[in-house]
């Protein structure tokens, strides 16, 4: 498994990376730092801004 990946233990196939408003293209989880906490929508988000969702869960970052 990618280190990056299991340091979080929430990071896996059919997530990706998003800053408020922006979507990370280049090697994404190394943006990540801080604790998360599990959204009821399916977002996770970190203290710096940097958020994490599932592809299966279409929310806008700006609603």
């Amino acid at each position: 498994m990618d280190e990056r990946k299991s340091k979080f233990g929430v990071l896996a196939e059919g997530y990706e990376a998003r800053r408020l408003g922006e979507t990370l293209d280049d090697n994404p989880y190394e943006s990540f730092t801080g604790d998360y906490e599990d959204w009821s929508d399916g977002w996770w988000r970190s203290e710096d801004g940097v958020s994490l969702r599932s592809t299966s869960n279409p929310a806008d970052l700006s609603s």
